[in-house]
C-alpha cells in the first residue's frame, strides 16, 4: 500500500509499529524529524527513511514549511 502524506508544520504522526509489515518514507518536501527505533534523524528532499516490520517508528514536522511523504507499507493491511 502505497499513500502521499501531508504534515503542516508542528503535525506528527506518533511513534507507532506494524507488527508483521515494513514501511517506508520518501521525503518530497519539508524536513522531518523521524524517530525509527532508538534512533532520532532529520530528513529532507529525496531521501528515504526505512522502518522494518516490529520497528516503532514516527515522524514530526518541526520546519516551516509542508512536509509531503510518499509512504509504503507491505505487505499491505487487511
Amino acid at each position: 500500500m502505497i499513500g502521499l502524506n501531508c504534515l503542516e508544520p508542528g503535525q506528527a504522526q506518533s511513534v507507532h509499529q506494524h507488527g508483521d509489515q515494513d514501511k517506508f518514507y520518501f521525503v518530497i518536501e519539508g524536513v522531518g524529524l523521524f524517530t525509527v527505533g532508538e534512533e532520532v534523524t532529520e530528513a529532507g528532499p529525496g531521501h528515504v527513511v526505512w522502518a522494518a516490520a516490529g520497528m516503532p517508528h514516527g515522524v514530526e514536522n518541526r520546519g516551516t514549511e509542508r512536509l509531503t511523504l510518499l509512504m509504503g507499507i507491505a505487505p499491505a493491511p487487511s
